[in-house]
């Protein structure tokens, strides 16, 4: 995500090159820019400038003040930021690195099979569909919920 009219990503990563970036303390989007930027020396160009702030909040904020021509998070943040920004940001080149979500419940709580079933009956009834069109992330859907699918 960038504020409209910043830096277009359009190739990945490597475009961060010579660029400052905003991102979330201890996330994987600071590693990936932190990693880029190593990447971009070593082909002797121009390393990223990564700003990382104790949230994505303050993250985003530092974009929209200037402080950073692109702001990296994960796709479903980025995208209901975009959305809700009132055309104050927008969302720029294609999301990496993509990995499902889950629901973490305490094991042997007894919790698994309920909230699968709920899931079920959500994805049946197009409930669960309407919930992710609200929150702006749709590209994630799955059709098929799983008790560890994760490590299957």
């Amino acid at each position: 995500m960038n504020a409209t009219g910043g830096l277009a990503i359009q190739h990945g990563l490597s475009d961060l090159c010579g660029h400052s970036v905003a991102v979330g303390r201890g996330t994987t989007e600071q590693s990936d820019a932190t990693a880029q930027s190593a990447k971009c020396k070593a082909a002797g160009k121009a390393g990223v400038k990564v700003f990382a702030y104790r949230n994505q909040t303050v993250a985003s904020d530092a974009v929209a003040g200037g402080r950073g021509q692109v702001g990296m998070a994960d796709y479903p943040v980025a995208a209901y930021l975009s959305a809700k920004s009132n055309g104050k940001f927008m969302l720029t080149g294609i999301p990496y690195n993509v990995a499902p979500y889950g629901i973490a419940t305490r094991k042997g709580s007894g919790m698994a099979k309920p909230v699968l079933d709920a899931l079920k009956v959500l994805i049946a009834k197009g409930s669960y569909k309407a919930i992710l069109a609200r929150w702006y992330v749709t590209s994630g859907a799955i059709r098929k919920p799983q008790i560890n699918a994760a490590t299957t």
